[in-house]
């Protein structure tokens, strides 16, 4: 089996492994084993996709998606008074 050293590993996500390890009743080492072969073996794929592509593919099908907003009537620029 092979062995894996990770360095500079931030506090918050050590401290959040070992609360996770602490609530499954294992070592930090097997909750990041069985991390890792989760996240790696799962047979789906990892969504790259960006938030603005999964959002438009959300809202796709609604009909008349695509039209233009309707214009506002112009109000005259006016100061706001405090």
């Amino acid at each position: 089996m092979a062995q894996l050293l990770i360095r500079r590993l931030d506090d918050e996500v050590k401290e959040r492994l070992r609360s996770r390890a602490k609530a499954h009743g294992v070592s930090m080492e097997e909750e990041a084993r069985m991390i890792l072969a989760d996240e790696l073996t799962s047979s789906q794929p990892a969504d790259t996709r960006g938030l603005g592509t999964r959002i438009a593919e959300m809202f796709r099908d609604i009909p008349d998606n695509d039209e233009p907003l309707p214009e506002m009537p112009r109000q005259p620029w006016r100061p706001i008074k405090f």
